[in-house]
């Protein structure tokens, strides 16, 4: 069982979170019926990943059994079978279908979910190894989760977020990449890595932190913001500026950003600035 429950990763789970953010950000959340839809589609995107973690793993066993740091990975170690690992991956992409199909998701929330699948299946059949390209398949599924969440509630996503998100997942996930090559992770196995350098991504890092900036600073100067937020939402930059530095501080300076979604709540830091921001805005929204 142990076995199974390292297979799908629950600790990933942590990213579907993105679907609350329309939910939040529309003020609706405190509506029982919006929480409990907002939470299927957290479920459904749950099951998914975990599916698509599976089918990863599967296509990827016998590089993992040559890398040391996924070598204890259940279907590498062989602790999980073949044929009950694709069981429970399609048991996992039923059970979604399942929930789906009972809480009558709409045309555009299916579309949405069918790309997430598609983008992760290609990949894991090799768009991991093209270098650029696989780095915005990985950061569009924070951004698909995002509009999924706005999408299956009918709310507007705000065009700020939607950009501000997407620069965010794309700094997370170069961040990783940079610790990769700086610790030498999966160095010779996955190709990709071959076409980047840290100073390459160093300045790709760099950029990308100080562009969500600048469109977060543009959010809040814009005039969505200012209608429903006021002037104060301003006030909530500083604290997207500390995390961003200190994000900066733990890649660059400490060497890390290799675990992005466990660096989130091991750093006191950071979650200390999350929780501020998250604060700040249900003060805007709700009192």
């Amino acid at each position: 069982m142990s076995g199974f429950i390292t297979l799908i990763r629950p600790q990933q789970w942590a990213k579907n979170l993105l679907v609350f953010g329309a939910l939040f950000f529309s003020g609706e959340i405190a509506h029982m019926a919006a929480l409990g839809r907002a939470g299927i589609v957290f479920l459904v995107f749950c099951l998914i990943s975990s599916a698509t973690y599976i089918f990863n793993d599967w296509r990827d066993v016998q590089a993992d059994r040559l890398n040391p740091g996924k070598r204890s990975r259940p279907l590498a170690a062989g602790t999980v079978k073949t044929a009950p690992a694709l069981l429970l991956m399609a048991a996992l992409y039923a059970g979604a279908i399942g929930f789906g199909i009972f809480a009558q998701f709409n045309q555009p929330l299916w579309l949405l979910l069918a790309a997430y699948i598609a983008i992760n299946a290609g990949y894991s059949l090799g768009l991991k190894h093209v270098p650029v390209l696989e780095l915005f398949c990985v950061a569009s599924g924070f951004v698909i989760r995002l509009l999924a969440g706005a999408v299956g509630l009918g709310v507007t996503a705000s065009p700020w977020i939607i950009s501000a998100t997407a620069m965010g997942a794309l700094l997370v996930v170069c961040a990783k990449r940079r610790a990769d090559i700086a610790n030498g992770i999966d160095q010779g196995i996955r190709r990709s890595l071959r076409g980047y350098n840290l100073p390459f991504l160093d300045s790709v890092v760099t950029s990308l932190a100080g562009g969500t900036l600048v469109v977060y600073l543009l959010f809040c100067v814009s005039d969505y913001a200012e209608k429903r937020y006021g002037d104060r939402v301003l006030f909530s930059a500083v604290f997207v500026a500390m995390g961003l530095l200190r994000f900066q501080q733990i890649v660059f300076v400490e060497g890390g950003g290799e675990q992005p979604t466990e660096l989130l709540f091991r750093d006191g830091f950071l979650l200390a600035t999350l929780g501020c921001f998250v604060l700040l805005f249900a003060w805007f929204l709700y009192f």
